[in-house]
């Protein structure tokens, strides 16, 4: 499980209760595996741009991860971080969400703490770094290659809607 987030660097955040610099998600990819010699079923879900995305993230991730198995991840901290946060703003799913966190497994912690090392990953934990040394493939060839990325052209993207919800907010027509 993956997600992407944006974050507001302007005084007067685009979504009410969110604070400048919020990490709030705007998508999320799954890959799910019901068997040892299953093939992954992918799930993704991208915000539409209209309103908070923080009840439908957390309403179609609730869909995708479902209520039982192991969640993979890497970097657990940032993951758990974003769905107390969404927690707070849809209080209605707070179980589904404790229990989720309590389902996660990282997988950074094993290449952070050098239990699994490749000479390819020079010194670094980061997926960037571990993804080409374990498997050969690299993030380069992508269009986006980065989450820093990922933000600023999905804000790009929906920037006439993001647009019309700060002028919403300060009460302009």
């Amino acid at each position: 499980m993956d997600f992407e987030t944006f974050g507001f660097s302007v005084p007067i955040p685009l979504i009410d209760n969110t604070r400048p610099y919020d990490q709030v998600p705007f998508q999320f990819s799954v890959h799910t595996v019901e068997s040892l010699d299953a093939t992954p079923a992918h799930v993704a879900w991208l915000w539409d741009g209209a309103g908070d995305p923080r009840p439908p993230f957390v309403r179609q991730l609730k869909a995708a991860v479902g209520t039982k198995g192991s969640i993979v991840v890497y970097n657990q901290n940032f993951e758990a971080t974003r769905l107390r946060e969404c927690a707070v703003i849809c209080p209605e799913y707070a179980p589904w969400v404790d229990k989720a966190i309590g389902r996660l497994a990282d997988l950074y912690c094993l290449f952070r703490n050098s239990a699994i090392y490749y000479p390819a990953q020079h010194g670094s934990a980061s997926i960037k770094a571990v993804l080409p040394a374990v498997v050969g493939k690299s993030y380069n060839d992508l269009a986006i290659h980065d989450g820093g990325q990922a933000s600023d052209e999905f804000l790009r993207v929906a920037e006439g809607k993001t647009h019309a919800l700060r002028v919403g907010r300060l009460g302009m027509s």
